[in-house]
């Protein structure tokens, strides 16, 4: 918990933000078009951050995503009205389950971070980097899964992945106390800790797009990760250049 942002913090944010909104961040396309089983584990897949490809529907914006599985079948969507149908109907399942997952399997409770969708139509389920295991995928599956069959979904096709996150969350503007993502919230009073469940709730705004960037930034798993690189990026705009001198 801080009282005062860190300038240098929200700056190395500032510069993933462009990154990102550009595509050029965090790793390569993942390959949807691979024959993929259900429930097959795939080999650190890591997607370009396209807010076009994810839409998210709770929780926080993430900056690059690794893929774990994917469970279920992707149904059939081959003109616009069923992908706006398919769409609205996810966001609708994903206000059935949001109450349970906010308050069991979700930041700060648990290691889901972000809930969404992507253009594929799989079901979308991120989790902040760390040792996530094949059972609590089961469960969190199953409650989908459950929950979708209550709609009339057989096979809900659902996408795990971890997601890259760097975000101060606001728990009293007024006296300007902050919690990054990642920092421990053992001395988190319950106050603290509902507001942040509450925060997870909503829908994150997605950043503002650039025109253009270049170049493609490496897969950044934590905050350490995101303030080394940086780091660097900061000491190589402050090189100055070269100059020939002419004899």
């Amino acid at each position: 918990m801080v009282k005062i942002k860190s300038v240098f913090i929200y700056s190395i944010g500032f510069f993933l933000i462009f990154s990102c909104t550009t595509c050029t961040a965090f790793g390569t396309n993942s390959n949807d078009s691979k024959s993929i089983q259900s429930g097959d584990y795939l080999n650190s897949e890591v997607s370009n951050v396209n807010f076009d490809y994810y839409n998210y529907f709770f929780g926080l914006n993430s900056y690059g995503n690794t893929v774990i599985t994917r469970n279920g079948k992707l149904p059939v969507l081959e003109t616009n009205e069923q992908k706006e149908s398919w769409s609205s109907t996810l966001e609708e399942l994903s206000n059935k389950i949001k109450d349970t997952i906010t308050s069991k399997y979700m930041y700060p409770h648990g290691e889901v971070v972000t809930c969404g969708t992507n253009a594929k139509g799989y079901f979308v389920i991120l989790f902040k980097y760390g040792n996530v295991d094949e059972p609590l995928i089961n469960e969190i599956y199953a409650l989908i899964d459950n929950s979708a069959k209550e709609m009339g979904i057989q096979d809900i096709p659902v996408e795990f992945g971890y997601g890259t996150y760097m975000k101060e969350i606001t728990l009293d503007s007024e006296e300007g106390i902050y919690h990054e993502f990642g920092e421990s919230t053992e001395n988190l009073s319950e106050s603290d800790i509902h507001t942040i469940q509450e925060i997870m709730k909503t829908k994150p705004t997605p950043p503002v797009k650039s025109i253009a960037a270049y170049g493609k930034i490496p897969l950044l798993k934590d905050r350490e990760e995101i303030i080394s690189w940086g780091i660097s990026c900061s000491l190589v705009s402050v090189v100055p250049k070269t100059k020939s001198i002419h004899i």
